[in-house]
């Protein structure tokens, strides 16, 4: 896992799977901002936004679902 301001090089996706962010389920605990920075971000109103990326950390994302103290991130199927 990466430190807050590290950064590890994108790695690609595998085609047909994306990041979903449940806020329903969400409880701010920042934690997915604090360990991966470039990937979430607290919006204006105080949720939590994924930031578009060409690639993403995938690695650092498994950790940050692992972490994540709502159990509200996760992968999904596209459709």
């Amino acid at each position: 896992m990466t430190k807050k301001n590290e950064k590890r090089s994108g790695e690609e996706i595998k085609p047909g799977k994306k990041l979903e962010v449940d806020l329903g389920e969400c409880i701010l605990c920042d934690i997915c901002v604090d360990l991966c920075p470039q990937v979430f971000k607290k919006n204006d109103a105080d949720y939590i936004e994924l930031i578009e990326c060409d690639t993403y950390p995938e690695e650092d994302l498994n950790d940050v679902i692992k972490s994540c103290r709502g159990s509200c991130i996760e992968w999904v199927e596209e459709a």
